[in-house]
């Protein structure tokens, strides 16, 4: 799915939701429930078969921001009380979700290519 630069917030959350309506939202914000925790007492982990993850700046998401989200069912997790760049907030998400996530995951079209005889995309 591509993000163009004038897209709103609400665009591209309709995009992905019309791509596959089961797609999960994690909004990461250090003020959210565990991200495993989260995932886990929704059984998200489960029937995963699209996450978007959801990454602020330093200053984070306004009031109208998560409630935006949240109307696309999206649920606010941490992966702890520090705040971090959100290129380590991503490694970090990740480790979780594939701790929890693993085949699920690797099963889902997100890792579905077609690969050509000599391995190439």
């Amino acid at each position: 799915m591509t993000v163009r630069d004038k897209d709103s917030l609400e665009g591209i959350l309709e995009r992905y939701r019309q791509n596959d309506p089961q797609t999960v939202f994690v909004i990461l914000s250090e003020n959210g429930m565990d991200l495993g925790g989260a995932l886990q007492e929704r059984a998200l982990h489960k029937s995963l078969s699209s996450m978007v993850l959801i990454v602020g700046d330093d200053v984070g998401f306004s009031p109208e921001q998560l409630g935006l989200c949240q109307q696309f069912g999206a649920v606010e997790a941490s992966i702890g009380p520090t705040s971090l760049l959100a290129s380590h907030c991503i490694v970090i998400a990740h480790n979780v979700i594939d701790k929890l996530v693993g085949a699920v995951v690797q099963n889902s079209q997100i890792w579905q290519a077609d690969f050509g005889a000599e391995g190439e995309q």
